[in-house]
């Protein structure tokens, strides 16, 4: 499972694109699920509580940086995303960041010259956290970004899971493994023992 953060007005239809492109991944023996604020049902939480819940069923947390901030909740001083970020981080799920890199393309209706400053505060962090990022400006392309960046995580941890079984897996004893206890006998150091007279 994966859960898809973003903000939602800049970026409805490159969530849609990227939600698409998730449940569309095909790699032998997983099955592919996005997860976002458009799955959530109605519920007696409070929406970050339950984007907690919800990202606590994900293996991967994919985040979508554009030309807004976000959506402030009452209290807080952070955005939803910024907070949901925060949380997968914390859990140490792993996470794949996409930043815009110019903003400024986007319809003024979206952008967020309000909240600027906090948008670039955010990106410093994620800029900070020492995970490999991808840029993006086309905004055609970051489904196809997303996917690529999926899968190679997922083959990476696959083939660092492979190594450490393997490392795990106690050395063989004596007859396992078809190797014959006798073999192992006739090179050890017998003493010669001297031969029957005729």
């Amino acid at each position: 499972r994966v859960f898809v953060s973003s903000t939602y007005l800049d970026l409805k239809l490159e969530r849609e694109a990227v939600a698409e492109a998730i449940d569309s991944i095909v790699v032998p023996g997983i099955k592919f699920e996005s997860k976002g604020m458009e799955n959530f049902f109605a519920s007696n939480s409070c929406p970050l509580e339950y984007a907690k819940d919800v990202i606590d069923e994900c293996d991967y947390y994919v985040l979508l940086i554009g030309a807004r901030y976000g959506t402030i909740p009452d209290g807080s001083e952070l955005s939803y995303t910024e907070q949901e970020y925060d949380y997968a981080m914390a859990k140490e799920i792993p996470v794949l960041a996409f930043i815009h890199t110019k903003p400024s393309k986007f319809h003024k209706k979206f952008l967020d010259k309000e909240n600027k400053p906090l948008l670039d505060k955010f990106i410093t962090k994620v800029e900070g956290n020492k995970k490999t990022l991808k840029y993006w400006e086309d905004n055609t392309k970051i489904a196809s970004y997303v996917v690529g960046s999926l899968t190679y995580a997922i083959n990476k941890d696959k083939s660092s899971s492979a190594n450490k079984e393997i490392e795990s897996t106690p050395p063989s004893k004596p007859g396992e493994n078809g190797e014959s206890v006798l073999s192992q006998t006739n090179n050890s150091s017998t003493p010669n023992l001297p031969s029957p007279k005729p």
